[in-house]
């Protein structure tokens, strides 16, 4: 018995109301830099430390690596690490008070955030 064979066509499956006008204005929108964006923050809410700070930012502010630390039960070098990560993508702020520095979520969080927070079941 012979093998059917079929050639390669250019048959794609376009939806009818797709144009070539409309797949050239998503892949735009696609190479838009909030795209980057949403992908670090995918990336940073991803982690379960970071999110558990985030999350623990929001239920109380203004607290200082050692109280993170030991809420946490981490090492104050790991939670160090980590608001520092999220510092630097402005998710939070820091205030220092003579030699402590105090930690806050920021005052405007990306929508992305504030989900993530909003249906977070840490």
């Amino acid at each position: 018995m012979r093998k059917l064979v079929v050639e390669k066509t250019d048959y794609r499956c376009l939806t009818p109301s797709l144009t070539v006008g409309k797949i050239n204005n998503f892949q735009q929108i696609l190479e838009k830099q909030e795209i980057s964006r949403t992908k670090i923050l995918a990336e940073i809410l991803s982690g379960d430390m970071r999110l558990k700070i985030l999350y623990l930012l929001a239920l109380q502010n203004n607290l200082c690596v050692n109280d993170i630390s030991d809420i946490l039960k981490s090492k104050i070098s790991g939670v160090s690490h980590q608001l520092s990560i999220l510092k630097k993508e402005s998710l939070v702020s820091a205030t220092k008070k003579q030699k402590v520095v105090y930690y806050s979520l920021s005052a405007k969080l990306p929508d992305l955030v504030e989900n993530a927070l909003k249906n977070c079941d840490v």
